[in-house]
């Protein structure tokens, strides 16, 4: 039996739901990367405000990490009802090949990297002073 109407009302609202999560995941790792550049470049020689600042990136990363792996429910909900609809309309249904390596894992390993390093760095200047 074809999908009815409220099946691809739903799938759109499922869409709608994973677009409002893809543009705040976006926009804060560019925004913190953006704004580290600046404060690390003005406060290079105040290693309590980077140490501060790597604690708040911290907390941010932490909050878009949890943010990625929420959105994963909504996306398992997609894939599946993309696979009811393909059955009707294979040629509006994109199949994307899954990838070994996940790329929020990666996005999120570059920023818990650089914030550690960050973090390494204003510890060994507080040390040193």
């Amino acid at each position: 039996q074809p999908p009815g109407d409220s099946e691809v009302k739903l799938y759109g609202y499922l869409v709608d739901q994973l677009h409002k999560y893809q543009t705040v995941i976006w926009q804060l790792p560019a925004v913190l990367v953006g704004a580290n550049f600046l404060v690390v470049d003005k406060f290079r020689d105040a290693p309590w405000v980077l140490l501060t600042l790597s604690i708040l990136n911290a907390a941010l990363i932490y909050v878009l990490q949890r943010m990625l792996f929420q959105q994963r429910p909504i996306i398992v909900a997609l894939r599946n009802a993309e696979i009811v609809l393909r059955e009707h309309f294979p040629a509006f249904m994109p199949i994307f090949p899954e990838k070994k390596l996940p790329a929020p894992f990666i996005f999120l390993a570059v920023l818990w990297f650089f914030d550690f390093a960050l973090f390494a760095y204003s510890v060994n200047c507080v040390w040193h002073r």
